[in-house]
């Protein structure tokens, strides 16, 4: 089971997400974001403020090469403000070797951000999937703080 909080190791031992080139990108409308959303840059959820993370709009799924080089992978997921609360919700979900890992359930614009941490230690892929609840209107996904922990 997931924790619910990310911890906090040394700085210099963590790997913005950002920073690494995605192996495979789907974006079913719009367009895979790194430290910035539609609206400006950085990410607002839930009224709180994020400088760095990745951002899509639902149905996408965005992959990365791991090769086991890192021991734990955390963020905090939600819907960027700038969309107000028009939609229905999205699912965030978090694959490590084709095996879901992370299920946020559906997160509406109005719920509070969800943090997690999940051990990724001798996982070779991660992939982070935004679904759409019943429609992907105003589902725009942000995985705010996306880092991974280095071994």
């Amino acid at each position: 089971m997931p924790n619910s909080s990310p911890s906090k190791p040394e700085a210099n031992q963590w790997v913005w997400l950002g920073t690494i080139k995605p192996e495979k990108v789907s974006v079913g409308w719009g367009q895979y974001g790194v430290d910035k959303s539609w609206y400006a840059s950085g990410f607002t959820i839930a009224g709180k403020h994020y400088k760095k993370g990745v951002f899509t709009h639902s149905q996408a799924t965005v992959t990365y090469k791991l090769n086991d080089l890192y021991k734990t992978f955390e963020a905090c997921v939600g819907l960027d403000d700038g969309d107000g609360n028009c939609g229905d919700g999205a699912i965030f979900k978090v694959i490590l070797d084709k095996k879901e890992a992370y299920n946020s359930k559906v997160v509406l614009s109005a719920n509070a951000i969800k943090c997690f941490s999940i051990p990724v230690a001798g996982k070779q892929t991660l992939e982070l999937v935004a679904d759409k609840n019943r429609d992907n209107k105003c589902d725009d996904a942000v995985w705010a703080n996306a880092r991974l922990l280095k071994k």
